[in-house]
């Protein structure tokens, strides 16, 4: 089964493995492939962020297939929910990719590697059972510098842009209760003095 096929690859499913064939010129280059397959394993059996590699070369990443719901999905399926919820998914997204970077940092310290994922984005972070999974594993690069950074910060702009929109749709909605309340409450005063009013005539005419 075909699951995606772009210019760059072809990547298909096979029973539990995902198969993905890159295409001329954009082949797989990697100094020891064995070196990459091990450390990438060892990094996904003590923390669970990546699927397991089973074989990969110049041509292919061979993986075992991997469920979840990418981020990109959660945020849509959140924007549909009330603001408080979706305050409250924010934060387990933040929290599952710091988590997830924590980790890596840890594991980098722990064995004196350089591990990093390329290309972080929504569609690329996967959450499953409470855990930020990333796939696209071609795009994890091992020792290319000694020591790595920028890396960390690729989905910082979107978490910054998707807070200031919770936070601007959140101060609108109490900005137009708060407009509510004042317009009720003129209209209550108003009632009031009318009230007022028509007592001070009542009793004028008793007079």
């Amino acid at each position: 089964m075909i699951l995606k096929d772009s210019h760059q690859s072809t990547v298909t499913q096979e029973g539990e493995l995902v198969i993905k064939i890159f295409k001329p010129e954009y082949e797989f280059h990697m100094d020891d492939y064995e070196k990459f397959k091990n450390t990438c394993n060892q990094f996904s059996e003590m923390y669970g962020h990546f699927p397991k590699i089973i074989e990969c070369d110049i041509n292919k990443i061979i993986m075992e297939k991997v469920e979840g719901k990418s981020f990109q999905d959660f945020r849509k399926e959140s924007l549909q929910r009330d603001i408080e919820d979706q305050f409250q998914d924010f934060r387990k997204m933040q929290c599952l990719y710091f988590k997830f970077i924590s980790n890596l940092f840890e594991f980098n310290l722990t064995y004196n590697v350089s591990l990093i994922h390329n290309d972080l984005h929504y569609g690329n972070l996967l959450i499953n059972d409470d855990k930020l999974i990333c796939v696209d594993i071609d795009s994890v690069i091992l020792n290319r510098n000694p020591a790595e950074n920028s890396f960390m910060s690729f989905p910082i702009p979107v978490f910054e842009h998707d807070a200031e929109r919770l936070n601007h749709v959140y101060y609108t909605m109490l900005d137009k209760k708060q407009k509510e309340l004042d317009k009720k409450q003129v209209e209550i005063n108003k009632e009031h003095r009318n009230v007022i009013s028509d007592l001070k005539e009542k009793l004028g005419k008793k007079k």
